[in-house]
């Protein structure tokens, strides 16, 4: 009978009104910080397009790769953010792993090189951004060198993750 009366009914409607409320300012705060965290990545990314552990110190790649890949995860994910600073990254990390295969290249064995969980980032952070931006020739054969190892040796390596990574990697460069 007390359910009935419209004082509880309206009670419930007061305390539904209020959670909608605060879900509301929930969003508008997500948004904002959001808004403010990109802005906050855009400032700290340096002229190479990399980012730095902290602010004022010096280019890491495996920041700016984790970086880099976030935006591409994002956007994958349907959330509408804007890519380019993880476009501009692509460069400088597709140089980065471009030494990194000039240096695999110089042992004396370099067919046996199983890739890292890094090498793994590296070419699945990269397949989000195939159509943004391809991989400049001079650095062509070091990702198809990588893509090469990761068919021969993605079950060799001891991370699930490092697997994941590879695979869709694969599926994504079509290797």
């Amino acid at each position: 009978m007390l359910e009935e009366t419209p004082w509880l009914r309206q009670a419930q409607s007061e305390s539904q009104a209020r959670k909608n409320v605060g879900i509301l300012f929930d969003s508008n705060r997500l948004d904002h910080e959001t808004e403010a965290t990109l802005n906050k990545l855009a400032e700290r990314q340096l002229s190479d397009g990399t980012w730095s552990w902290f602010p004022g110190g010096q280019s890491d790649r495996y920041i700016s790769l984790y970086i880099a890949t976030g935006f591409g995860r994002l956007r994958r994910l349907g959330v509408d953010v804007n890519v380019e600073s993880g476009v501009r990254a692509l460069r400088s990390l597709d140089d980065w792993m471009k030494r990194e295969y000039d240096d695999i290249q110089k042992s004396s064995e370099p067919e046996k090189y199983a890739p890292s969980s890094t090498d793994a980032l590296y070419l699945y952070g990269r397949s989000f951004f195939l159509k943004d931006q391809s991989v400049a020739p001079v650095n062509q054969p070091a990702v198809e060198f990588f893509l090469k190892q990761s068919r021969k040796f993605w079950l060799q390596t001891n991370c699930r993750q490092t697997q994941g990574h590879l695979a869709l990697a694969l599926l994504r460069f079509k290797g």
